[in-house]
């Protein structure tokens, strides 16, 4: 499967990283790429606005190819960096809060079902409402950019993590759908 990295910059305990996975067998690291940049770009700046003014995504230069039951990195794919996305929205905002978009697929495992989640962090006061839900036109703005990621990309992968690279148990599950609640999501790290 191809891992695709981008880099997130200008906050409070930057960097950040988004990773989005595709299966590898239908289209090319290029086009992975590519299409994740166009997802970024419909969820950060489509209206509203809501990347804030100083913050940045950075995408790669090359995209991994990962073996899904063992995690193992296998080879790296150069590729021409996708356009800088930058941040346009003006005022305040809180460095580890943004929206989180959970990816369904039909998998279950030990009885649980298959779910991913990508972290849009930090986003703007624009993509909020006065009482810290996301406000009607951004959430509207981020199930399109969904379903366009979906449209074009019917190769988008939930990864599940091996139990170690020695036992493998990892795998992949094609996701069919998204889910993006009304409320804020707030992102810790371990270094917190």
């Amino acid at each position: 499967m191809y891992r695709v990295q981008f880099q997130w910059n200008g906050f409070t305990g930057a960097p950040g990283f988004t990773n989005m996975f595709y299966d590898d067998s239908t289209g090319t690291a290029q086009q992975a790429a590519d299409i994740t940049r166009t997802f970024l770009v419909g969820c950060l700046t489509a209206a509203p606005a809501s990347l804030p003014s100083g913050c940045s995504l950075v995408g790669p230069t090359s995209v991994d190819t990962v073996e899904p039951g063992t995690g193992t990195l296998v080879f790296t794919t150069p590729v021409t960096q996708p356009a800088q996305i930058n941040g346009t929205a003006a005022g305040n905002f809180a460095s580890s809060t943004g929206a989180c978009v959970t990816w369904l697929t039909a998998g279950i495992v030990n009885g649980h079902r298959v779910r991913g989640r990508t972290f849009l962090v930090p986003l703007a006061s624009t993509a909020f409402t006065a009482t810290g839900g996301l406000a009607a036109a951004y959430q509207t703005a981020l199930a399109t950019a969904c379903t366009a990621l979906l449209a074009a990309s019917p190769d988008l992968v939930v990864w599940r993590r091996p139990i170690s690279q020695a036992a493998g148990g990892g795998g992949t599950n094609a996701v069919l759908a998204a889910r993006v609640p009304a409320k804020s999501a707030v992102l810790t790290s371990r270094r917190d």
